[in-house]
């Protein structure tokens, strides 16, 4: 049973924080290559999973593979996997204005999205590998929802965390949300602890062995 309050605290962390806390637990969380179409958005919500592949045959009629938007919560993000192409897209205006109206918290693409400039006017947290505007209709089309992705070497099943910020995007199993936040938050107090006495006049390789710099992610005084 993970923490009421999991969204709030990492509202208040960055992904450089929970990144160093994955680390100090041992998982692989970090989404190479996949970054932000606008900054200074947060991103912060568990994982609807959507994956695509290409047809295997080109479709005689339009099929409408974002149906599956109508079954996204409020406040999950959908994480889609477009095999990483960049020749095609798989997310525009139309999904993005319709998660705004349902509350979604925000969308990671492996693969390219069209419409940005619409994306960064209304401020809809998009994290993309690319930008293209061709569109992915009759050339992909979804294979399976709410089941695991495989992206880049990273598992995200249904349900597990998403953070992204400026830095990009992370995952955070859902069986570890408790440990990484408490570390993260660790980190943030010890990265802090150290600034300020910086700030203060002390040189920085003393205020690092004052404050344990080589174990942040552990719970210590940092009043000193």
């Amino acid at each position: 049973m993970i923490m009421k309050n999991w969204r709030e605290k990492l509202q208040n962390l960055d992904t450089a924080e929970i990144s160093d806390a994955l680390d100090a637990c041992g998982i692989e969380g970090a989404l190479l290559k996949i970054k932000p179409a606008a900054s200074s958005v947060k991103l912060v919500g568990e994982a609807f999973t959507v994956q695509y592949a290409p047809y295997e045959a080109q479709p005689t009629e339009y099929k409408n593979a974002g149906d599956y938007i109508d079954e996204v919560p409020a406040g999950a993000v959908v994480v889609l996997d477009n095999q990483g192409r960049e020749d095609c897209t798989t997310w525009g205006d139309i999904l993005t204005q319709v998660s705004l109206a349902k509350g979604i918290a925000g969308t990671v693409i492996y693969g390219a999205i069209r419409d940005v400039a619409l994306i960064r006017e209304l401020r809809y947290p998009v994290f993309s590998k690319n930008i293209y505007m061709r569109s992915g209709k009759n050339r992909v089309h979804k294979i399976a929802q709410q089941c695991p992705l495989n992206i880049e070497g990273i598992v995200i099943n249904p349900g597990d965390i998403i953070v992204g910020d400026d830095n990009g995007v992370l995952v955070i199993p859902r069986a570890h949300l408790d440990e990484v936040i408490q570390k993260a938050e660790n980190i943030k107090r010890t990265e802090q602890a150290i600034i300020n006495s910086v700030k203060n006049g002390e040189k920085l390789s003393i205020a690092r062995k004052l404050f344990r710099y080589d174990q942040p992610w552990l719970s210590k005084d940092t009043t000193v």
